[in-house]
């Protein structure tokens, strides 16, 4: 009695329609003799009671009529096995592999530390890279495929294919010695119309803009 249906059976179909019928060439690609690729679909053709393949003598000449649609339904099913196979080793490898993150030295030295210690508790297999970039390398990176985030200071509003938002608030502090001519100046007035002058003109003044946030940006999918 032949045996039931199984994927050696549907592979061989597959690499016999793949290799014009030449059974010898079959058997050579499968690693198995020719006269059990020859048992193999003779079993198959018993089981679902159709004739797969037209024949002169032992020769295979070709597909019958049926034997088109069962090949189309067999190399459907061993595309879904193998998609199959995929889909098993992503989901037991989720939790593997690398996270690159492109940011400032700022975000990487004073913002990120606790972040990363707190990831890799969660995804100790989960290799951490970071990238030290400016913003500008961070975005490039980004489309390039060569980071997965991108963490800085400033906005990368100007470019279309990248998706930002805040993830962190900046909260900056004047420090000034004694004596200090803003040492006079009352708190109020500062935090209202001086903080973010001062920050930009004395501490930032090489940076284009400043923000008070720190956004973090993906690749717009799609």
């Amino acid at each position: 009695m032949p045996r039931l249906m199984n994927f050696q059976q549907l592979r061989i179909i597959r690499e016999t329609v793949r290799r014009d019928f030449n059974l010898t060439g079959v058997a050579g690609a499968l690693f198995t003799s020719q006269s059990g690729v020859s048992k193999h679909i003779r079993d198959l053709e018993y089981e679902l009671g159709l004739e797969i393949f037209r024949r002169k003598g032992k020769r295979l000449l070709g597909l019958t009529d049926a034997g088109r649609e069962v090949a189309a339904i067999v190399d459907r099913m061993l595309r879904d096995a193998q998609n199959l196979k995929v889909l098993a080793e992503h989901l037991r490898s989720e939790d593997e592999g690398q996270l690159t993150i492109a940011t400032t030295h700022a975000q990487a030295r004073f913002v990120l530390p606790p972040v990363i210690s707190r990831f890799k508790q969660l995804f100790p297999k989960v290799h951490l890279k970071l990238q030290q970039s400016s913003p500008q390398q961070a975005a490039a990176l980004l489309l390039d495929g060569h980071a997965d985030i991108a963490i800085a200071t400033d906005t990368l509003d100007g470019d279309r294919d990248l998706v930002g938002f805040e993830y962190h608030r900046w909260h900056h502090s004047i420090v000034v010695p004694t004596g200090h001519p803003l040492a006079d100046v009352p708190r109020q007035v500062v935090a209202d119309e001086g903080a973010d002058f001062v920050a930009k003109r004395l501490f930032f003044r090489r940076r284009p803009q400043i923000h008070q946030s720190a956004p973090l940006s993906l690749p717009r999918a799609g």
